[in-house]
C-alpha cells in the first residue's frame, strides 16, 4: 500500500500493508483484513498493530442437509430436462424419500439415500456429490447404517438405519436385534 499527500507529493511505501481484503476507516486508523488477519494502521504514524482473534460456529447437521435436501429438490424441480420427469411422479419419489434422505446419521449415508431418490427418474448421470467428513467427524451410524453401544459382552445394535448395507434382506442383522460377541482373534 502506498500513501499520497492529496497536494501531489511522492508516493510513499507503508511497510507491512499488502494484500488488502476488506477495511474501515475510524479517525485516524484504517482497519482493514489482509492474509487471514486483522490489522489495523495508524493513518499518521503509518504503524501497523495486529489483532489476535479466533471464531468458533456449531453447524446444525440435520437443519443443513433439509437444506440441501431443499435446494436439490427445488433445482431438479426448476431444471430437470424433461418436464414429464420421465413419466414418474416427482413430487411422490420426494415424499416418499424425504425422510429417508433426512434419517441419514452420516453424510456418507446422505449422498447415498439422496442419489437413490435422484436414480428413480431413470436419468443417466445424475447424481448428488456431497463432501464426506466422516473421517474427521465422530458419527454415531456409520457406513454400516448401525448405532450400537457397548455392552459388557459385546456390542448391543441400538438402531438400523433404513435402506443402509445393514438392511438389505440378506444381512444378518436386518433379521434380527441382536447381541453381537466381539472375541479377539489369537495367534
Amino acid at each position: 500500500m502506498y500513501k499520497l499527500d492529496l497536494k501531489g507529493s511522492k508516493a510513499k511505501l507503508v511497510k507491512g500493508v499488502g494484500s488488502l481484503r476488506g477495511y474501515s476507516l475510524h479517525k485516524d486508523n484504517l482497519y482493514y483484513a489482509a492474509t487471514g488477519k486483522l490489522k489495523s494502521l495508524n493513518l499518521k504514524s503509518d504503524k501497523v498493530l495486529p489483532f489476535s482473534h479466533s471464531a468458533t460456529y456449531t453447524t446444525n447437521f440435520s437443519k443443513l442437509n433439509e437444506q440441501v435436501f431443499e435446494e436439490g429438490v427445488r433445482a431438479i424441480t426448476a431444471g430437470f430436462y424433461d418436464p414429464k420427469f420421465h413419466g414418474y411422479n416427482w413430487d411422490e419419489i420426494v415424499e416418499r424419500y424425504r425422510p429417508m434422505v433426512l434419517a441419514a446419521q452420516s453424510k456418507h449415508d446422505y449422498s447415498f439415500m439422496f442419489n437413490n431418490m435422484l436414480g428413480q427418474l431413470n436419468a443417466s448421470h445424475m447424481g448428488y456429490r456431497g463432501k464426506t467428513p466422516e473421517k474427521v467427524s465422530n458419527d454415531n451410524v456409520g457406513l454400516l447404517g448401525l448405532d450400537v453401544s457397548n455392552v459388557k459382552k459385546g456390542v448391543k445394535i441400538n438402531f438400523i438405519l433404513p435402506n443402509s448395507a445393514c438392511n438389505k434382506n440378506n444381512s444378518f442383522f436386518a433379521k434380527r436385534r441382536c447381541y453381537y460377541k466381539c472375541k479377539r482373534k489369537r495367534d
